[in-house]
């Protein structure tokens, strides 16, 4: 277990920081007195998402691959991950949820106050896309948090303890869903609602990833998940999340940043992570 491939070697340690950092740091940004004291400072998406959430897990992500206890097609990052079948079938599921989901979200509730008055205007397309690329940063980084490093991580070391491919997806998968849904009671209340039913939607984001085993298109499925719940928010809820404050130019540059750095990075990753297959020795049970 202490070995040069144990757990804690393996999975311990990088679910353990990455599951106290990424929450941590959120749970501080978003802190009523912290927040305000803090964010002029350094910047809530420089800190949480690129720091925190994104920077830190790839760099655990590396460090296994390099050390050839994660391959490719474990991170979803393989050539084979894209053959026509899986890209049909991930696309498939993601253009059918996607429009479905965004069907039904009807109409918002009349004014306050004005009776007989109509319902406010359905969502368009346009608000889908907007949140769509403003929440691209924090749906990276969750899912290299809790897909990269707490699922895969988990399932390979799982499997190479000699467990059942069946059991270990299920167990690292509980593990995922569960710390996914807590994460949220970092946010600000408004979210923490949503945690529980957070878990089950993780749920379905594992199985589309063992589906394809494709980390992109399951991004971009999280992704599409996100801007639905946030357009839905800002047609239903009493407060809405503010747009304004996003499409700013400042806090707009610091989002692109917070998510083209790690993007780049995790093409590297793809692309000269590994070391040469002659290298890479079979990890040890």
């Amino acid at each position: 277990m202490g070995g040069k491939d144990g757990f804690w070697r393996w999975c311990g340690v990088p679910v353990l920081v990455s599951l106290c950092a990424f929450p941590g740091l959120n749970a501080i940004w978003n802190h009523p007195y912290l927040g305000n004291v803090l964010g002029p400072c350094v910047p809530y998406s420089i800190t949480v998402y690129l720091v925190g959430g994104s920077g830190l897990a790839l760099a655990f992500l590396w460090a296994a691959a390099r050390a050839g206890r994660l391959s490719r097609n474990d991170l979803g990052l393989d050539r084979a991950d894209w053959t026509a079948p899986r890209r049909l079938l991930g696309l498939a599921v993601i253009v059918a949820v996607t429009y479905g989901m965004f069907a039904t979200i009807g109409p918002g509730p009349s004014p306050a106050g004005a009776d007989g008055a109509p319902a406010a205007a359905a969502p368009t397309g346009g608000e889908f896309c907007f949140w769509s690329s403003v929440l691209l940063l924090a749906s990276q980084a969750e899912l290299l948090v809790f897909v990269g490093v707490c699922f895969c991580l988990t399932e390979t070391w799982l499997r190479h303890r000699g467990w059942g491919r069946p059991l270990a997806v299920v167990t690292a998968g509980t593990l995922a869903c569960v710390t996914f849904g807590l994460y949220h009671y970092t946010h600000e209340p408004r979210w923490h609602a949503y945690s529980f039913g957070l878990m089950g939607e993780m749920a379905f984001i594992l199985l589309f990833f063992r589906a394809t085993r494709n980390f992109f298109l399951t991004l971009v499925l999280h992704n599409a998940l996100a801007a639905i719940g946030f357009t839905s928010e800002a047609h239903y809820s009493a407060e809405p999340v503010p747009m304004q404050y996003f499409a700013d130019p400042w806090p707009l540059a610091l989002n692109l940043t917070s998510f083209l750095v790690p993007f780049v990075l995790l093409h590297l990753l793809e692309w000269r992570g590994w070391p040469p297959a002659e290298e890479q020795a079979p990890p040890a049970a």
